[in-house]
């Protein structure tokens, strides 16, 4: 029986290491940006790549403003927006052209569209000019313009555009001072597809090509509305959630042409409420229900329309949420059953598994942020050991990536950016505060540099400089070394490989560690008298903080006093 426990234990042991160790590829967290020094933290929010500059907003000293790195490693300040410790907030950081636009603050304009080229920064558009803020929102890049949706006195919330140069509202589409609300821009087809409300139509779905705006369909004719929303584009079709009378919220779809309920997933009067839509591959993927099975995964390929998988057996919901592409065709998300709680789940357009019950039993592990790279998807998840931590799954299994703040709080990263071929985030590890980490390919190797000349003193003492290369991420080097001559040679009567000194030493990435040896009269007249015994090399084992270790030989010539 002891044997069969050890057994079953160091199998249990061994499966838990795999699931553990990153495979091949695999990405591993390293930190990148200390923005504010100490415990604190500078809250990094809005990552955006702009053309190989790092921007994004950080409370630094003078509040929370809008920062940027160029090369990952030093961090400056673009624009104080409101001057001293007060907030500028900048927001909504949005690529257009070789400019992002953003949401910011300044007592004279009020909450305002900026844009900076990543080095300065400057007010780009004011729809209501003074204090009072314009309230803009729905920043969207479309067909050569950015769409956003402002407010003014005169016409309320309407649709706005700039081409970078001049900004204007496109149209009142609703007359006066109430404004249509705009929202859901979405681009298809070369136009800006949104809801909107008017007196005539309610709330229904519009579109424009920049200059006119013209209502594509009215899902529920008269002033009521069919609220549409959930957009999203499968192929030739925008796909959208709308309520009609008789068929009640289902889901809809128009290819600009015709617009038409594509599927009644709760036939007569129940709401199948498709939302979350999301599109990945030629499938798109949303939550609904039919009435029997609870709100559950489906999808649909432009031709039929079906559940993938009933997670929670019967009328009850799984609630599928935080749904995200995982390679062509399929889809990553969290959801609920009775057995497992809140997990991560993969799904194709048949079939849905649950990648692993990372907090066992009923508790939610809650997983969410998930982001696809290279075959992988990386996503923060918590377990009762770790608190919410970086997670990683290939669509088989999943494993802890790291313990960014080792114990039960956890470190929460989040908003994963690619950046210099890179994925940076923020994250908290305890120490540092909330900063900027990345995720980089797993440190496979170590090596150490040294000299080409090793000078010696009359006394026989040397300084060895031994480097820890500025590319090892997972720093520092440190190990043992001999100095020995690199043949043999003829020393105290016999041909021989002599070893002069050894040691130990340890360097950050990037610095160096200088060890003094010390060679004895002999060994310093061998040096002087035999010009071979000046070729040495330096045999170094070195290792570091990832556990990768090489044995290292480096040549030097020694070089002796007059």
């Amino acid at each position: 029986m002891k044997v069969r426990l050890t057994l079953a234990l160091f199998a249990a042991t061994l499966v838990s290491l795999l699931a553990a160790s990153p495979s091949v590829g695999a990405l591993v967290p390293r930190f990148a940006l200390d923005g504010s020094p100490g415990p604190s933290g500078s809250y990094p929010f809005d990552l955006t790549d702009l053309n190989g500059t790092l921007l994004f907003s950080a409370e630094i000293e003078r509040g929370n403003e809008l920062y940027a790195t160029s090369d990952g490693r030093k961090i400056r300040l673009v624009r104080d927006l409101l001057s001293g410790p007060d907030d500028g907030d900048p927001s909504d950081l949005t690529r257009f052209g070789n400019f992002v636009y953003f949401l910011g603050y300044e007592k004279n304009a009020g909450y305002e569209m900026w844009r900076t080229n990543g080095r300065s920064a400057s007010l780009f558009a004011e729809p209501s000019p003074g204090p009072d803020s314009s309230n803009i929102d729905f920043l969207t890049v479309a067909d050569g313009f950015l769409y956003f949706s402002a407010e003014t006195p005169a016409a309320g919330r309407e649709l706005w555009k700039t081409d970078g140069q001049a900004t204007t509202m496109i149209q009142d589409l609703n007359p006066g001072p109430d404004g249509s609300y705009p929202r859901n821009l979405t681009p298809f087809d070369g136009q800006l597809y949104f809801t909107a409300d008017t007196p005539t139509e309610g709330s229904e779905l519009f579109r424009t090509d920049g200059n006119t705006i013209s209502l594509v369909y009215d899902v529920w004719p008269g002033a009521s509305g069919s609220e549409p929303n959930d957009f999203a584009v499968l192929g030739s079709h925008l796909y959208f959630s709308a309520y009609q009378p008789g068929s009640s919220r289902e889901l809809w779809r128009t290819d600009g042409v015709t617009t038409a309920l594509w599927s009644d997933i709760n036939p007569g009067a129940g709401y199948g409420s498709p939302g979350g839509m999301l599109t990945s591959g030629d499938r798109l993927f949303f939550s609904a229900d039919d009435g029997v099975n609870g709100e559950e995964p489906w999808s649909t390929d432009g031709l039929t329309t079906s559940m993938v998988a009933d997670i929670s057996p019967g009328p009850d919901d799984s609630n599928p949420e935080d749904m995200a592409p995982f390679g062509n065709g399929r889809m990553i998300f969290n959801a609920e059953d009775p057995a497992h709680g809140e997990e991560p789940w993969v799904a194709d357009g048949s079939s849905a598994n649950l990648l692993r019950d990372i907090w066992p039993g009923e508790q939610d592990s809650g997983s969410s942020e998930f982001f696809f790279r290279n075959g992988t998807a990386y996503f923060n998840a918590r377990d009762q050991a770790h608190g919410r931590e970086l997670w990683a799954s290939n669509g088989t299994g999943a494993r802890l990536v790291k313990d960014i703040l080792p114990g039960t709080d956890g470190s929460s990263p989040r908003s994963f950016t690619p950046y210099r071929g890179d994925v940076y985030f923020s994250a908290d590890d305890g120490i540092r505060g909330r900063e900027i980490w990345k995720l980089v390919p797993a440190d496979r190797k170590v090596t150490v540099k040294g000299p080409r000349k090793l000078r010696f003193r009359p006394s026989g003492r040397a300084d060895l400089k031994l480097t820890c290369p500025a590319s090892e991420a997972t720093g520092p080097c440190s190990g043992q070394f001999r100095l020995a001559t690199a043949s043999k040679v003829p020393f105290q009567g016999k041909r021989r490989s002599v070893t002069l000194a050894g040691g130990r030493f340890r360097a950050a990435p990037g610095k160096s560690d200088t060890v003094i040896v010390r060679v004895s009269n002999s060994e310093r007249r061998l040096l002087k008298r035999v010009a071979a015994a000046r070729n040495l090399n330096v045999l170094a084992r070195v290792r570091d903080g990832a556990g990768n270790s090489a044995r290292v030989s480096i040549p030097v010539r020694a070089v002796m006093p007059g």
